[in-house]
């Protein structure tokens, strides 16, 4: 009898460290669940684990890269407007240049002329003065050595910039704009005009090239993104239907485990009954 009573107890020992095990086992596929990750820790997966770490962290990184040259993208929006705005209105002076000295135009007629001219040239002037973006001027005359944005492309390598920058050739300033006068002879008026025109066009001409390559450059980083995000899933998401599957399978290894436990200590007590 007595040997029988070791057998169920060993027996309901080793019911009891399957229903530990089973357990241990189902807390951690239902934490995998709940996280939808493989891992959450080092000591789940150590090669996988910080694979997906470094990954994350080029995600991150390139993610304030796009964030970045979203801003600049923007920018460049404000320039743009504002730089049609400017070769807009120059060609409009050029324009009254002519129409001032055409021979045909009358004493109030040049008058009309001189007063739109003079009013453009406080237009295109308020223009350049009034056009902010963050809160910093950004119709102005830069160097190579300090560029109105640089935007760091590679969060690996920092020498790897998308650097914006424009020279006084392709600026048109606010001063130069103010010099200008409609009366000093058709020749001179109109050449003062159009060296603004050309400046205006030049600066449009730089800031569409500048859209242009921040918007590749923007669309690189959002494909390396999207790379990174599918391939750190592929390491690190759960298979969900696989892990239900798997969490069924131990819930009813627990509930078998409980009843056989239950069954033992009712034998082991019939047994001790009949000893008795």
């Amino acid at each position: 009898m007595i040997s029988g009573i070791s057998q169920l107890n060993l027996a309901a020992y080793r019911i009891a460290g399957f229903y530990q095990t089973n357990g241990k086992q189902l807390a951690s596929n239902l934490v995998r669940l709940s996280s939808g990750k493989k891992f959450n820790k080092p000591s789940d997966s150590a090669t996988d684990y910080f694979r997906s770490q470094k990954i994350q962290m080029d995600i991150r990184g390139y993610g304030e890269v796009r964030r970045n040259l979203g801003g600049a993208i923007a920018m460049m929006d404000v320039l743009e407007r504002a730089g049609t705005y400017l070769f807009d209105d120059l060609a409009r002076m050029k324009e009254l240049v002519g129409l001032y000295y055409d021979d045909s135009a009358t004493n109030e007629e040049k008058a009309a002329y001189e007063a739109e001219f003079n009013t453009f040239i406080s237009r295109v002037s308020g223009i350049i003065d009034s056009t902010y973006y963050d809160g910093r001027k950004v119709i102005q005359d830069t160097t190579a050595t300090s560029p109105l944005r640089s935007i760091n492309l590679d969060p690996n390598n920092i020498s790897s910039t998308f650097d914006i920058d424009f020279n006084s050739s392709q600026v048109v300033e606010a001063a130069d704009i103010n010099l200008l006068d409609i009366t000093v002879g058709e020749a001179a008026a109109e050449s003062a005009v159009q060296t603004q025109l050309d400046k205006a066009g030049a600066y449009l001409g730089r800031v569409s090239g500048y859209i242009y390559g921040l918007n590749s450059q923007f669309n690189l980083v959002e494909n390396k993104v999207e790379n990174y995000e599918k391939a750190d899933s592929n390491i690190s998401d759960i298979d969900t239907a696989k892990e239900m599957a798997n969490m069924v399978k131990k819930s009813i290894c627990q509930q078998s485990s409980i009843a056989m436990l239950g069954q033992a200590n009712m034998l082991k007590q019939s047994v001790l009954a009949l000893f008795m």
